[in-house]
């Protein structure tokens, strides 16, 4: 079983999106998003996440439906955040990581097809998005 944190995080109708620079996957974008890590709770691992990928501290106040989905044989559980950014001074994200970040409409994000990770994943995370199917929470700061 694999757990994948995430955050969409959007400014003037455009999502921000990261581009990979690990090998696996390396050029395609995402939402900035990774594995979570042992004892870590879901809410601590989405902002470290998008603080390591973006640059940016985030708050997460909303939450897109929960995705299973299996790959590879193992069971995959997607975690997708909404998040708004604390402090736009940007910090350095990490380039081993990330290649390059920046703010897509979501019309080019669908545009983008097979540059794209998991495009079923995005897309259908997209989907949620567009048609507010999203979870309130009460602020959630760590």
């Amino acid at each position: 079983m694999e757990i994948i944190v995430g955050c969409i995080i959007s400014k003037d109708d455009k999502i921000l999106m990261v581009q990979e620079a690990k090998e696996r996957y390396c050029g395609k974008w995402s939402f900035p998003s990774g594995c979570l890590r042992e004892n870590e709770d879901i809410f601590t691992g989405a902002i470290r996440l998008a603080l390591e990928t973006t640059g940016h501290k985030v708050l997460l106040n909303k939450m897109l439906p929960i995705r299973i989905t299996q790959t590879d044989g193992k069971l995959v559980f997607t975690y997708t955040f909404l998040g708004n950014i604390l402090d736009f001074n940007y910090k350095k994200y990490n380039e081993e990581l990330v290649s390059d970040k920046k703010f897509i409409s979501v019309n080019e994000i669908r545009k983008m097809g097979k540059n794209i990770i998991d495009k079923q994943n995005i897309f259908d995370l997209l989907d949620a998005y567009e048609n507010n199917k999203i979870f309130e929470l009460d602020q959630i700061f760590i």
